[in-house]
């Protein structure tokens, strides 16, 4: 049973976006039954999903800033979405200096990191950059295409957390 299923909240209509969420989507749903206990009880995959982690975040947080420069998007979302990566990246770093210092860290600890990232992040900041991307292309500024990408966004909560975590 996945702990998260994908659906149409999750997609931006932007392909290379779309297909590393979904990606993320997968190791969240391909761990989640390990990470139900505790890490002292399985080590190796601990390792394993943090490796993933780290790496879904160098690789998707690249093309996301590839997209961000390719587009010039208005730097009050850059400024914003940056720090949030940062965020992210330094709660792993966190994760694995206590997973390696032998304290606890439980799987569901984890989950809800990942959950809560992939409810805000996703289906905030990158919907926001998508709508974005889509109002540059159709000939706004960055500027107009910042106030039309955020004119329209919603606080995903709603949606996110009776649609995204069936």
């Amino acid at each position: 049973m996945a702990l998260m299923n994908w659906n149409q909240h999750f997609v931006t209509g932007i392909e290379i976006m779309d297909s590393q969420h979904l990606g993320l989507v997968k190791i969240i749903n391909d761990s989640a039954p390990i990470l139900a206990l505790a890490y002292k009880r399985n080590p190796a995959h601990a390792d394993i999903l943090l490796d993933k982690l780290s790496d879904y975040a160098v690789f998707h947080f690249k093309t996301e800033g590839d997209l961000i420069r390719k587009y010039a998007i208005d730097a009050r979302h850059t400024t914003h979405h940056f720090s949030a990566h940062k965020e992210f990246a330094d709660s792993i770093v966190s994760m694995r200096a206590l997973y390696q210092r032998g304290e606890t860290l439980t799987g569901g600890t984890l989950l809800t990191f990942l959950a809560n990232w992939l409810v805000f992040h996703i289906l905030g900041e990158d919907q926001s950059l998508a709508r974005q991307i889509c109002a540059i292309e159709a000939g706004a500024t960055p500027a107009e295409a910042y106030e039309q990408g955020n004119r329209t966004q919603n606080d995903p909560t709603n949606d996110a957390l009776t649609q995204a975590l069936i």
